[in-house]
Formats: C-alpha cells, sequence, structure tokens
C-alpha cells in the first residue's frame, strides 16, 4: 500500500482554474447569435478548448498536489488521451446548445453529455497513473457519476436558460465546481498500490515534466479569462424601458423591401443565428436599469411601471367610430404623415396618433424605434434578417405587414434589446 499526503496550495490552485476555465468558455460564447456562422463554429471550438483544457488541467493539478511516498509518473498516451476526449465531449455539448433549439430534452441531453465527460476525464487521467496503481471504491463512482450529472444539468439550466451575465457567471461557478465535486468524491476511499510490472512498453513522463505543460496551460486559461472578462464587463447591457425611450435620428433604409413574411420555421432553419434569435427572444432578460421596468414584466406586458396602468390600448378609427385595440396585438406600427396605421393579425388600422406621440405614449412596452417610420413590437417579431449594415424584422402571420426596415442607426440597439449584441 502506497501513502501519500496533500498539498494544499495545490489544491486551490485546481479549484480556481477549473472555475475560471468554465466561466471563460460560457462567457465566451455567450451572445454569438447574430454573428456569421465561421465566426460562431470558430468561438464554440474555443470554448470547448477553454472547457475542455481547464477539466484536463483540474485533475492533473489536483494529482500533482498528492505527494506520494513514491516516485510516480503519467504514461504519456493515456494523458493526451484524457485531455482530447475532455475537449470532444464539451465540443459536442456545445454544439447541441448552439445548433439545435434548445429544448429541455436537448438541454438535458447536452447536460449528461457533459456530465459524462467530465467522468470519462478523470479515470482516463487516473489510468494514466505509473508508478501507482488506484483502487476504487465502487459508491465512489456511483456518487461521482450521480453529481456530475447534477451538476451539469443545473449548470445548462442557469447558463442558457435565460442568457444574462448573472446566469453566465453562476454558470461558470456551478460547471467549474462541479469538476472539483466530480474528482474529490471519484477520489473517495481510493488506495494505491505499487505498479511492479505493469509499466513495461509505456511512455511516462516525470511529474516535473507534466508540471511545465500545466503551468503553460494554466497561463493560457488565465489570459483568455483576462481577454474575455474585459469584453464581458464593459458590454453594456441596458433595459426595455431605457432602450425605447431612446430617439435618435434615422436614415433612410437600404434597398427595397418585399411585401412577404417568413419566420425560421418557414423558411427550414436550421443554423443556430436563427434558432438563437428566436430562443433568446423567448429568453431575454437583461439586467435592470434604476427608474426603468424590468424585461420580465415589459415582455410580458402585465404591468407598466412607467404609466402605472395595467393595460394599454391604442385608439384607431373605422366608420367614423373610435376604437381601441390592445398594444400587444399589434405587431408595428407605421407613419403616415401626421397619422399613423396599426398592423395587427386582422388587418391595417388608422391610428389618430403621430409615429413621436405612438412612442412617448408606448414608453415602457415591447415597442421599438426601428426606423424613423417605424415602431416594432419586439414581442411580435419572429425573426431577423441581417443585412450589410442595416436589418429587416420579419412577422409570422401578419399577411399584410411587409418587411419592417431597420435603419443603420437603430442596429445596435435592436440587437442589444433582443440580448443578441
Amino acid at each position: 500500500m502506497i501513502t501519500h499526503s496533500h498539498n494544499t496550495s495545490l489544491m486551490l490552485v485546481a479549484v480556481v482554474v477549473s472555475v475560471v476555465a468554465a466561466f471563460t468558455g460560457l462567457a465566451l460564447i455567450r451572445k454569438i447569435g447574430t454573428l456569421p456562422d465561421w465566426t460562431r463554429k470558430t468561438l464554440v471550438s474555443m470554448a470547448a478548448l477553454v472547457i475542455g483544457g481547464g477539466i484536463w488541467t483540474m485533475h492533473f493539478v489536483a494529482m500533482l498536489a498528492n505527494e506520494f511516498s513514491i516516485p510516480v509518473g503519467y504514461d504519456v498516451v493515456r494523458t493526451l488521451i484524457s485531455g482530447l476526449v475532455s475537449i470532444l465531449v464539451v465540443g459536442i455539448a456545445l454544439l447541441l446548445l448552439h445548433y439545435k433549439a434548445r429544448t429541455p430534452p436537448v438541454m438535458n441531453l447536452a447536460a449528461l453529455i457533459l456530465g459524462a465527460g467530465i467522468v470519462s476525464m478523470h479515470y482516463i487521467g487516473m489510468s494514466a497513473m505509473r508508478g501507482a496503481v488506484p483502487q476504487y471504491s465502487f459508491y465512489s463512482i456511483v456518487i461521482a457519476m450521480v453529481a456530475a450529472a447534477v451538476f451539469c444539468l443545473c449548470t445548462i439550466r442557469v447558463a442558457y436558460g435565460k442568457r444574462t451575465k448573472r446566469n453566465t457567471v453562476v454558470g461558470g461557478l456551478l460547471l467549474g465546481l462541479s469538476v472539483v465535486v466530480v474528482h474529490y468524491t471519484a477520489m473517495l476511499d481510493i488506495q494505491y498500490l505499487s505498479s511492479d510490472g505493469h509499466d513495461n512498453g509505456t511512455i511516462a513522463m516525470a511529474n516535473s515534466t507534466l508540471a511545465i505543460i500545466l503551468v503553460i496551460a494554466v497561463f493560457i486559461i488565465c489570459g483568455s479569462f483576462l481577454l474575455v472578462s474585459a469584453t464581458f464587463l464593459t458590454s453594456a447591457e441596458r433595459s426595455i424601458g431605457t432602450q425605447i425611450a431612446q430617439t435618435q435620428p434615422d436614415s433612410q433604409p437600404t434597398g427595397a423591401t418585399a411585401p412577404s413574411v417568413r419566420s425560421p420555421e418557414r423558411e427550414g432553419a436550421t443554423g443556430q443565428a436563427e434558432l438563437d434569435r428566436a430562443d433568446e427572444l423567448n429568453a431575454i432578460k437583461t439586467e435592470s436599469t434604476a427608474g426603468f421596468s424590468t424585461p420580465n414584466s415589459l415582455m410580458t406586458g402585465e404591468v407598466n411601471t412607467n404609466s402605472g396602468e395595467t393595460d394599454l390600448r391604442i385608439p384607431y378609427e373605422r366608420n367614423k367610430k373610435v376604437s381601441f385595440v390592445d398594444y400587444k396585438e399589434v405587431g408595428a406600427i407605421r407613419a403616415d404623415g401626421r397619422y399613423t396605421h396599426l398592423y395587427t393579425k386582422q388587418g391595417i388600422y388608422f391610428c389618430p396618433w403621430s409615429i413621436t406621440e405612438a412612442e412617448n405614449r408606448l414608453t415602457g412596452t415591447p415597442f421599438y424605434r426601428a426606423h424613423r417610420s417605424y415602431l416594432v413590437n419586439i414581442e411580435r417579431m419572429t425573426s431577423y434578417e441581417k443585412r450589410k449594415d442595416s436589418g429587416v424584422c420579419l412577422f409570422e402571420g401578419y399577411d399584410q405587414l411587409s418587411k419592417v426596415p431597420v435603419s443603420r442607426t437603430r442596429v445596435a440597439g435592436l440587437m442589444e434589446l433582443l440580448g443578441l449584441a
């Protein structure tokens, strides 16, 4: 039986590396829905490399924290395989999350794959030991597998349930801790036996060589963390009330807009750029800004805290009679001189409000001034079509509503409002 002790400092380093790598990977791919496909693929690959590399680094830093009574090394091939498995499995989970609609079954499957990857990496890495043969407890294996599944399910639900900064931070913390918990749970009641005659034909590296490799990996992870954190902390997120209240001069839309209505489903879109737009539009909740309503209340239309009203109706005239329509039923409002037209699924209505008056009265609702002639209800948007430096909003079910142009100066605001910036 081989005795061993623990280096507390290295154990702490292992925990920090795991959490930092997990957060960095999740923050790196937090809002990639509007990026070109090749850029999204590159970022997903980089995130898999950082998270998977962080899992691998945490494991072997924690192993270096074990001080054995005899010299212990690690098989080169199995050590590399453990790292490749970690990166590959994390990549598969991220591909599911970013190239499939994020339904509960898909999110659960991604979480289970991620958990299986953490467990697999651990035991492949342990099998690389040379000089000592680990002996496991059956109960520690079962508990480690359950812990991996539970923690990863919580991680995915938090990090991808709502794509906010807070959720990303908490999700990164959960993922990082899940790696630590799985590792030390699997090490419960572990014993080491001498591996005399077990190392023949293998290429082993000493702890000193492994330590140099791990130092390089830690430097790369920490450097990535600093770069991603700089963008993460400085990217402004404003509430919907703030976005709508702003007014800016608009430019003319570029290009003609054909009167057709499309959605990701009708177009048969399978790319995550479209799926993310639909997913994040439903899940959007930006951080609150003092003095304005939270996105949840604004998106559901339950309360208009700016005006104190629980229901806001827009007037329209027909057959010399003034009637009212709930603002939630209106997909877009188009300026027509001193008046406007309301676009609903039932038809087009004449409204006595000007576009400026409509914008002022609808402050605090999901309406956004996408163009100098248009207010759009982002609750009713089904997709967004990106142009060179502008865009087009599309509405499913509004047969008389053509593509609504988004001015060049308004694109950034709309992207932030949709949680895609």
